[in-house]
């Protein structure tokens, strides 16, 4: 079994729900951890809880994965603080539950595509340089269940 301790981990998405879920359960295996999200506030309260937990090294950086210029900018700066990337984790997505697909307006849907799937791609395509220089290193992409939920009509 691959030991997690001592490896950097990118998780998008972290400040909130299943990302930053995901963040405290590595903090307590040791896991130096880059944590990325839209929300600075939200954060800097996950930087401080994983620290409590042990993650010897935790960074926030605050980007939206729907512009590659933040993207690319972020990774920079990940890198260079860390000097190497081990994980990436992609748990950066958005859905809305106002209303049913058919009322819903083009500009929300385009950012849940932006976000949920170019966000992820972009990102990815971005970190995997980094990953291929680890003798080992891995990818995991997390969905919700409201990308697989199948409504009845």
């Amino acid at each position: 079994m691959t030991q997690l301790k001592n490896k950097v981990a990118i998780i998008t998405g972290s400040s909130d729900g299943l990302g930053k879920q995901v963040a405290l359960a590595l903090a307590k295996e040791g896991v130096s951890l880059a944590l990325v999200a839209r929300d600075s506030k939200k954060l800097k309260v996950a930087i401080k809880e994983v620290e409590k937990l042990g993650s010897p090294k935790a960074f926030w950086y605050s980007c939206d994965v729907q512009h590659l210029d933040q993207i690319k900018n972020t990774v920079t700066k990940i890198v260079a603080d860390f000097g190497k990337v081990d994980m990436l984790i992609n748990c950066a997505g958005i859905w809305q539950k106002k209303d049913v697909l058919e009322n819903i307006d083009e500009k929300t849907i385009d950012d849940v595509i932006q976000t949920n799937l170019t966000g992820l791609i972009h990102f990815t395509r971005i970190v995997l340089p980094h990953l291929k220089k680890q003798q080992e290193s891995a990818i995991i992409n997390i969905s919700s269940k409201s990308g697989v939920n199948i409504t009845s009509f």
